[in-house]
């Protein structure tokens, strides 16, 4: 990869990142009485800083590189376990915490659990395996702990990948201290969860791709058809991903991982569909996942998937490609929603979600995991630190 071209995905990444930490201080500031203006302004601060301390990396920080990173992600864990200990749930204008409890107890309790509401009165229409993540969770006392477990696997794998070759303390930071994600905390919602998941599959899927024997392929399709059941727009950052996955004589690998896969999404969906007929032909869960998108727009979001597959040629491109298609495919539902009804209630309304662009963030985070080689390579006077499997794909 070239040094403009790695430039030109860290520019691309932390822009869009910032754009969307800056959306969710637009809509959800007010609502805690905050003026907007002044965290935007705050925010900007500490990631023009951050980005300027992370090119200042002397001899003597690289042996505290892993305390830094350790001690980064205990704190970001503490401060989030603070967070659900602060906030109430009863005061929270946000139900997805809601619906995945109400979604675990009706079903714990032998009721069809598509029926419940959530504390807003709204009807639950995600997949099951969304719900089901948090329900270890709730039996602990607060399904928002989802959200710190995730958090810590994802820093783990990281750590244990890249942390070698790549300083990852200031993109951590980065994350962990990100106003989307501190709110996405704060009203126990799983949709970053769930995203960091994703990139954790697509993790193990690079790690596995030179060894594509038929026990790994089925591990591989069981878990991609359980995250399918999580969020539909998911397939978006796996097409991306998959496209140049396997060679041509590798079909019967393939085929084991789709067909894998599709067997888990259907096993999963299947009992649900059994229980109540009726209801899921009337309200379909995979139809409330896409309802917002008009069908040109889904056509045209599987298409630029397509192209941005055969684009990016190493995982951190084609994880920042996924995140792209995600953000693009929210923006184009949002810019639909404002020229429709307005920027006021688009925005600060209740007609679209903002933290659906939450969704993009793991994905648009891995280019600025890759950004900075370790010091200690530079200061010996060696090369850069050859690529791991993962950033190569391969």
């Amino acid at each position: 990869m070239t040094v403009t071209r790695h430039c030109t995905m860290m520019v691309v990444s932390l822009t869009a990142i910032v754009v969307v930490n800056l959306l969710v201080l637009a809509k959800y500031a007010p609502r805690v009485g905050m003026p907007w203006v002044i965290l935007a302004a705050g925010y900007l601060g500490v990631v023009t800083a951050g980005v300027y301390g992370s090119r200042w990396r002397p001899g003597s920080m690289t042996a505290l590189r892993p305390l830094l990173f350790w001690t980064t992600v205990v704190l970001a864990a503490l401060l989030y376990l603070l967070i659900l200990d602060r906030v109430p749930l009863s005061g929270l204008r946000v139900d997805r915490w809601s619906a995945m409890t109400s979604f675990n107890s009706s079903l714990m309790h032998g009721q069809f659990p598509y029926l419940a509401r959530t504390h807003l009165g709204s009807q639950l229409w995600g997949l099951p395996v969304a719900y089901l993540l948090g329900l270890p969770f709730q039996w602990l006392g607060d399904v928002g702990y989802l959200q710190v477990f995730v958090f810590v696997c994802f820093a783990v794998v990281c750590q244990r990948s890249w942390g070698r070759q790549f300083d990852l303390v200031w993109p951590f930071a980065l994350f962990a201290t990100s106003p989307a994600y501190l709110w996405e905390v704060a009203v126990r919602s799983d949709l970053t969860s769930d995203a960091l998941l994703c990139v954790l599959y697509l993790c193990l899927c690079a790690r596995w791709r030179d060894r594509k024997t038929p026990a790994a392929m089925v591990t591989l399709g069981a878990l991609g058809g359980l995250l399918a059941c999580t969020r539909v727009v998911f397939a978006l950052p796996c097409l991306v991903y998959f496209i140049g996955y396997f060679r041509r004589d590798q079909l019967k690998a393939g085929a084991l991982l789709a067909g894998a896969g599709a067997a888990v999404f259907a096993g999963v969906l299947t009992p649900f569909v059994m229980w109540a007929p009726r209801f899921f032909l009337e309200n379909n869960p995979l139809a409330f996942q896409v309802v917002l998108s008009p069908v040109p727009l889904r056509v045209a979001v599987a298409v630029v998937s397509l192209l941005a597959g055969y684009w990016a040629k190493d995982f951190r491109a084609k994880c920042l490609a996924g995140g792209l298609v995600i953000l693009g495919g929210a923006m184009a539902v949002f810019m639909l929603q404002v020229q429709s009804r307005g920027l006021d209630r688009a925005l600060f309304g209740n007609l679209f979600d903002i933290s659906y662009f939450d969704l993009a963030l793991p994905f648009l985070l891995v280019p600025l995991l890759f950004s900075c080689p370790a010091a200690v390579h530079l200061l010996e006077g060696g090369d850069r630190p050859g690529p791991s499997p993962a950033e190569t794909g391969r």
